[in-house]
């Protein structure tokens, strides 16, 4: 039986392996609903509706959602008609880095993916996609 100091150290050996394993998952399913759900609770709270993707590191959506009454939006900005969202295909004049309906969600150091809002104009896409990023963490 070990010690009651062999106990701790184990018990946070054990403890940062599950904090290191849970941020190495990503974003998981429930994550992405707590983040749709932020983004449209600050849409509704301010008279809007939006359109939302969720993606990965490797930039594949993982979740999109529409709202009652968002623009009807074909396929997620940046996307090239026609083609998957999962391909490199994209149109260089539908999004730019300085789009700000577009957010990286960062916890700690590390990159869980990224936050697209489209719907409400610049200003309210980037609070909507910015209240999605704080849900995440």
């Amino acid at each position: 039986m070990p010690n009651r100091f062999g106990r701790i150290l184990l018990a946070g050996a054990l403890s940062g392996a599950a904090t290191a394993h849970a941020a190495n998952a990503g974003l998981t399913a429930i994550t992405a609903d707590r983040m749709a759900q932020a983004c449209f609770g600050y849409a509704k709270a301010h008279g809007g509706a939006v359109n939302i993707w969720i993606y990965n590191p490797d930039d594949e959506v993982i979740r999109f959602e529409r709202m009652d009454g968002a623009p009807a939006i074909g396929s997620p900005p940046g996307i090239a008609a026609g083609a998957t969202p999962f391909g490199a295909a994209t149109d260089p004049n539908s999004l730019t880095p300085a789009d700000p309906g577009d957010v990286a969600v960062v916890v700690g150091r590390q990159n869980l993916g990224r936050v697209r809002v489209a719907g409400m104009g610049p200003a309210g896409d980037r609070a909507c996609a910015e209240a999605a990023v704080a849900a995440a963490k």
